[in-house]
């Protein structure tokens, strides 16, 4: 059984873990849909499919994101992936937060997001189900979604393509 796992990262790491075709090294942070999770949201039996926690995940790995150190200018990234269960650990008392313990081929890979979805860092304090609730900026209209197969065109510099040539040449 997969868990859908969502990790922060910088352009850089994703840039790596895209020429390796690798996301790793292990282990990586992030987040999932927890059973801690469901619990805060008072949602007891809900599935690792549920869509609401799934974007409840998806902020925290953003707020995670945003709180990386990066060079200037680098947004928010999240790389959602399918892991085995078995390589998933979860982190007690942390809500969404899992640790997934090995590296993960590009072929286990569903998407990325990339921002920015604040102007500068995350909002501070917001941890938990009561700050998760005052993130009111972060919807699916704002999550720049892309296809894995998107992904090495979405991180060029703007107005460059993938063979390298400007869009104004």
């Amino acid at each position: 059984m997969s868990v859908r796992v969502y990790l922060p990262v910088t352009a850089a790491g994703l840039r790596s873990w895209l020429a390796g075709d690798l996301a790793g090294p292990e282990p990586l942070s992030g987040h999932a849909v927890t059973r801690e999770l469901a619990l805060d949201y008072d949602r007891p039996d809900a599935a690792d499919d549920d869509e609401p926690l799934r974007l409840e995940a998806l902020t925290d790995a953003a707020l995670a994101s945003a709180a990386l150190e990066r060079a200037p200018g680098d947004d928010e990234r999240v790389a959602v992936l399918e892991v085995e269960s078995d390589d998933v650990t979860l982190r007690p008392g942390e809500g969404s937060s899992i640790r997934v313990t090995v590296a993960v081929p590009r072929a286990n890979w569903v998407a990325g997001y990339l921002g920015p979805w604040w102007p500068a860092s995350a909002p501070e304090g917001l941890s938990g189900a009561e700050g998760r609730s005052e993130v009111t900026s972060l919807s699916g209209d704002d999550l720049g979604w892309h296809g894995v197969q998107e992904l090495d065109d979405a991180l060029l510099p703007p107005g460059v393509t993938a063979a390298g040539a400007s869009l104004t040449d």
